[in-house]
């Protein structure tokens, strides 16, 4: 019984990350159009379903790829973005 609710759990896991991926890109292809190759490796790489989340927001806010770029090569926890690149500065 237990490692039934644990395979379970498991694929439901699995599910939420694919889905959580499938969001990831179509932000990202509604914000920038075609998903550039270095960041499509970095997605098939993504195992973590509060990362893919916080890269989410990232995707929905990030100004430019390169601010995005950044994003994906930090180690910060989910749900944090770094500070100054998304700040709005006065004209």
């Amino acid at each position: 019984m237990a490692a039934d609710r644990q395979e379970t759990t498991e694929e439901r896991r699995r599910q939420i990350l694919r889905e959580d991926l499938e969001d990831l890109r179509a932000v990202l292809t509604l914000r920038f159009g075609a998903i550039p190759d270095d960041i499509e490796q970095k997605l098939a790489r993504l195992q973590d379903i509060e990362q893919t989340n916080r890269l989410v927001l990232v995707a929905a806010n990030a100004p430019d790829m390169d601010t995005l770029r950044r994003e994906f090569a930090s180690e910060i926890p989910a749900f944090r973005i770094l500070s100054g690149s998304f700040e709005q500065r006065p004209q």
